[in-house]
């Protein structure tokens, strides 16, 4: 199972509650696969199968069931210190 630091799950929240574009109230961020079969964040909603991490009380990650294998025994974690200054999600 993936582990998400508290720090990683207040920066998705604090990340959500900041998007501009209308988005569905149970709107979260999903770790998707993407180009080249890499792993990446966006924004969607949970489905009924997915594995959810929550922050105060809200849904702030989901994972589909084959994705969640994927990242079985790593770590999403927040640098402060990323590119220009600012705080980067890693997944480790």
């Amino acid at each position: 199972m993936i582990t998400v630091t508290p720090a990683a799950r207040s920066r998705l929240s604090e990340a959500l509650d900041n998007i501009e574009e209308p988005t569905p109230d149970e709107a979260c961020f999903r770790i998707v696969r993407g180009e080249e079969d890499q792993l990446t964040l966006a924004v969607g909603v949970p489905n009924d199968d997915d594995i959810t991490i929550d922050e105060a009380d809200k849904t702030v990650l989901a994972l589909a069931p084959n994705v969640a294998e994927a990242c079985a025994d790593r770590t999403l974690d927040v640098e402060e210190n990323g590119p220009e200054g600012q705080a980067v999600l890693t997944l480790r």
